[in-house]
């Protein structure tokens, strides 16, 4: 079911928002333990063909609340809607509806006088004594609760104003380096091809589509290695990702020429270049792969197909089309040479 958080929540939670976003914790039956995860949708042309996430621990942030000291007697909690997640007297994420009286008085107090939408500090009146309570939202829509004494407070309220940006300052940090580096790390994961580091299809499509409204002419090309597969076999996968790494270092010297280049798959390269370019680049491609020599493999060549389009409005699954059938006349007409063909 779509409200099934911990088998299905990091599927359509991410989808029903329409960008990236951090879930509420919950419990994972199977790891036992509890997470918080962030979540993004893949969109290509405007479809999610996917979910890409991570899930962190939620023992560092609970150890984190539970550590902070707010005078002698004060304490920091961490809410989420009508869950505790954090409290210094109660167990990890239970329901505030849960917590008994004499406990939870205090607590439910506290949240009936808070704002939803507001950071800010409440007084409040408990067992006689008068309290505040200061309550910032982080980024994941839970709220970092701390409560203290009034008269706490006034004996030293300049060293609490220093604890309390301190600790809302660690908080809001935390969750901002954790936002920044799931964010970076996820964006990595959804455009990067993860052996070569150069762009993935996904980017080529992409890169295409703006081309397309566009009325420059343009080439698309193909590039296959020749006798890849002789090289995996004989000598194993790991030499022939080092020959995959050696193509890519080449072609990434070929995009600061505006050349845009990528991995399609496999021992398949893909690049779009301006059409006034391509027979000098695709010579050069091809005379710098073929300068490449190896102790164990020998030369290293390749076959390359291109589709020259001017001022054409070309489907990207058409230009491929042909591009692959002149990589492959290359092949049919000896390998370590270039074809290139016109568009319709």
């Amino acid at each position: 079911a779509p409200d099934d958080r911990e088998h299905v929540g990091w599927y359509y939670e991410p989808i029903r928002a329409g960008h990236g976003i951090w879930m509420a914790p919950y419990y994972n039956k199977n790891l036992q333990k509890y997470l918080i995860s962030y979540v993004m949708p893949i969109v290509v042309e405007q479809q999610v063909v996917g979910i890409v996430g991570m899930d962190i621990e939620f023992s560092y942030l609970e150890q984190l609340v539970r550590n902070i000291s707010v005078y002698s007697t004060g304490y920091a909690s961490l809410v989420y809607k009508d869950c505790v997640i954090v409290h210094r007297d109660f167990p990890l994420y239970g329901r505030l509806s849960e917590i008994d009286m004499e406990h939870g008085t205090e607590l439910r107090l506290v949240v009936d006088h808070l704002s939803v939408a507001e950071d800010g500090t409440t007084e409040y009146v408990y067992a006689g004594e008068k309290k505040k309570c200061a309550s910032t939202k982080l980024d994941n829509g839970m709220r970092l609760l701390l409560c203290a004494s009034q008269d706490e407070i006034y004996e030293a309220s300049h060293a609490l104003l220093l604890k309390l940006g301190a600790v809302i300052f660690c908080a809001v940090v935390l969750m901002a380096v954790l936002v920044h580096w799931g964010v970076g790390k996820l964006v990595q994961l959804a455009t990067e091809d993860p052996l070569t580091h150069l762009p993935n299809r996904s980017q080529v499509m992409e890169y295409y589509s703006g081309l397309q409204s566009e009325s420059s002419s343009y080439a698309l090309f193909l590039l296959d290695i020749d006798g890849f597969k002789k090289i995996n076999d004989e000598h194993g996968h790991d030499v022939g990702d080092e020959a995959l790494c050696q193509i890519a270092d080449v072609l990434r010297q070929f995009a600061v020429k505006k050349v845009f280049c990528a991995r399609w798959g496999g021992d398949e390269f893909i690049g779009i270049l301006p059409a006034a370019d391509l027979i000098e680049l695709m010579e050069e491609l091809r005379r710098r792969i073929a300068q490449h020599r190896d102790a164990r493999y020998g030369q290293l060549t390749a076959s390359i197909g291109a589709l020259l389009i001017q001022q054409d409005q070309v489907p990207f699954a058409e230009a491929l089309k042909r591009a692959d059938a002149a990589m492959y006349q290359s092949k049919v007409d000896g390998r370590n040479r270039i074809t290139i063909v016109h568009g319709l």
